[in-house]
């Protein structure tokens, strides 16, 4: 074991003393962020279950392609597109209180769906006065209307405009019902969408 010779001038005499050099265990504490490289090799997949934070560049060198096989097909059903496209326009007209059905549409043919993606409607009544319309079919549609103008004969105008999904199946075909409280009513209706085979 080595010794330890500490001196030290204390006046006019020179003091020595000597102590035993013993070890000391040391922790050391690294307080600044040093890069680690690292390395993933065929790994076939890597998951970060905290955060983590990255600052400076990052290069990723050398990534090999990614090929997905056997993804199956997707089909997407009832959608406007394709298929054969229909258009139709109807009426209906009142001067009763209460409700009164229009025109018929035509029908839906035999292994067809009808796919209605917009409904747009005109309707005048007796200044003053108003109509609710209704499109009938396999389910009900309400058409919203908004007053626009009264025109050079003294009848208030409304219009409709509505984006729909609807989905008419074989067999089936539009019903404009108008209601009113008793005053003349005119109303066109406008219907657009697809027919498509009813098994995509």
């Amino acid at each position: 074991m080595s010794r330890i010779f500490a001196c030290s001038v204390l006046g006019a005499m020179l003091v020595c003393a000597s102590a035993r050099a013993q070890s000391v265990p040391v922790t050391v504490l690294n307080t600044a962020a040093q890069p680690v490289p690292t390395t993933i090799t065929n790994t076939p997949a890597v998951t970060v279950a905290n955060p983590v934070q990255v600052t400076g560049s990052v290069q990723v060198t050398n990534t090999p392609s990614v090929i997905i096989s056997g993804a199956p097909t997707v089909t997407v059903a009832s959608l406007p597109s394709g298929g054969t496209p229909y258009f139709e326009g109807l009426s209906a007209d009142i001067t009763v209180n209460g409700a009164v059905p229009g025109t018929r549409g035509t029908v839906v043919p035999p292994g067809k769906r009808r796919i209605v993606s917009t409904v747009s409607a005109r309707w005048v009544c007796t200044h003053g006065h108003g109509a609710v319309l209704q499109l009938f079919t396999n389910v009900g549609l309400f058409l919203p209307g908004r007053f626009e103008y009264t025109d050079a004969i003294n009848r208030d105008a409304y219009v409709s405009l509505t984006q729909t999904n609807l989905i008419v199946p074989s067999g089936f075909q539009f019903i404009p019902i108008i209601e009113s409280d008793g005053s003349t009513c005119h109303a066109d209706i406008y219907v657009a969408g697809v027919e498509v085979p009813d098994s995509p």
